[in-house]
């Protein structure tokens, strides 16, 4: 594709070299004048009907590779989130882990609240007597 298009001002230029061709007269064996006479709209049809075959074949080499960066795109943005989700995953688990280590350690400081807690009443008991 890269290149199609740059060859465009290549085609062009070959079709006004061959403009002088369109007017040619040769003589034959016998000295006889043949002439290529081909009119000026005549002429330009076929540069017309040229440029648009040259162009419109190159377009459908930009709307595939225009599919093509499309897709691949896509692709890249399907990794991206893959390995967004991945990523989200792992962040869950530490934070799974996290949250289970802070939950015993608000049961075992429960727990020793209420070990402390006896054992002051205990010793309130051991005064009061």
């Amino acid at each position: 594709l890269r290149w199609d298009l740059k060859f465009l001002p290549l085609a062009v230029a070959w079709f006004e070299n061959a403009k002088p061709c369109t007017t040619l007269s040769i003589r034959d064996s016998k000295g006889r004048v043949l002439g290529l006479g081909e009119s000026d709209e005549a002429f330009q049809s076929r540069v017309l009907s040229g440029m648009y075959k040259f162009v419109r074949g190159a377009s459908m080499d930009v709307v595939k590779s225009r599919k093509a960066l499309i897709s691949e795109a896509w692709k890249d943005q399907i990794t991206m989130a893959k390995e967004e989700i991945k990523r989200l995953a792992k962040d869950k688990e530490s934070l799974l882990k996290d949250y289970n280590r802070l939950r015993e350690n608000i049961e075992q400081r429960g727990e020793k609240i209420a070990q402390l807690e006896e054992e002051n009443r205990r010793l309130a008991g051991l005064l009061s007597r």
